[in-house]
């Protein structure tokens, strides 16, 4: 993205990432979430709530997504507990 003079912050790389991997292009998903972790981008629990409220039919895949950002350290602890007291 920087090579084409577009400086992005967690809510575009993340679009980003969200997209190619409901496509199935979990190789462009995963360099773009290696820029995000390089830029110490973080998802926050305003854009969780985003994705989630915005995407409630594609559960599996975007439940799937988000474990993958937790395993990729994208997501502060607070904000996995936040999240988690959010789904109970």
């Amino acid at each position: 993205m920087e090579g084409k003079g577009i400086s992005g912050d967690s809510v575009i790389y993340t679009s980003l990432a969200y997209a190619y991997w409901k496509v199935g292009k979990a190789s462009a998903a995963s360099s773009i979430l290696e820029e995000m972790a390089r830029r110490r981008l973080m998802i926050t629990v305003k854009l969780y709530r985003c994705f989630s409220a915005s995407d409630a039919s594609e559960n599996n895949v975007s439940q799937i997504f988000w474990n993958h950002m937790v395993d990729r350290g994208l997501m502060l602890r607070h904000t996995m507990n936040k999240i988690q007291q959010m789904l109970i």
